[in-house]
């Protein structure tokens, strides 16, 4: 099997609208975007969490002045993983992916495909990957994360650790 694309996003509020996004199958190919929010992102305050801004560290005023515009984020997206599988570690991640490409899309007319979307612990599971090996990859992982002076809720840190964890368990199987 090839290695499988890891899928991150970090978002305004658990039910707000994506900030930043992160995707690659390798350490040297994981792509990020922090995201310029749509303008019908912002008509609802309740989408903005101090909370969560705090935690990844990305401000409304610095997205809405050096994000990428969602649409250029979307096309290259759908670009990039078109007929491919992305693996996530959250189906809220599936919902941020699908407000991306279909707000984008409503407003430009254009269809931007969604790639097929798996949770990592399925196909772990589909691996036959036992509890141990994940654990063991998982906490090893995470001490190269640490090690690395790595935090969370940035998407291309966490894609990294999805990947780390990844070459741990290939190669405790082959």
């Amino acid at each position: 099997m090839n290695s499988p694309i890891f899928l991150d996003f970090e978002a305004s509020s658990m039910q707000g609208f994506p900030v930043q996004v992160a995707y690659g199958s390798s350490e040297d190919n994981v792509k990020t975007f922090e995201i310029k929010p749509l303008e019908v992102w912002q008509k609802d305050t309740y989408l903005w969490d101090y909370n969560a801004e705090s935690m990844h560290g990305l401000y409304l005023d610095y997205l809405k002045q050096h994000g990428i515009d969602a649409i250029s984020v979307a096309e290259k997206f759908s670009e990039d993983l078109k007929g491919q599988t992305v693996y996530a570690d959250s189906n809220m991640d599936l919902n941020w992916l699908f407000m991306l490409l279909d707000d984008c899309a409503e407003i430009t007319r254009h269809n931007y495909p969604m790639p097929a979307f798996q949770l990592i612990s399925e196909l772990y599971e589909a691996l036959d990957f036992s509890d141990s090996q994940i654990l063991k990859s998982y906490l090893l992982a995470r001490q190269k994360f640490k090690s690395n002076g790595l935090s969370h809720h940035k998407a291309n840190n966490d894609v990294l650790m999805h990947i780390w964890q990844w070459n741990l368990l290939r190669k405790s199987v082959y």
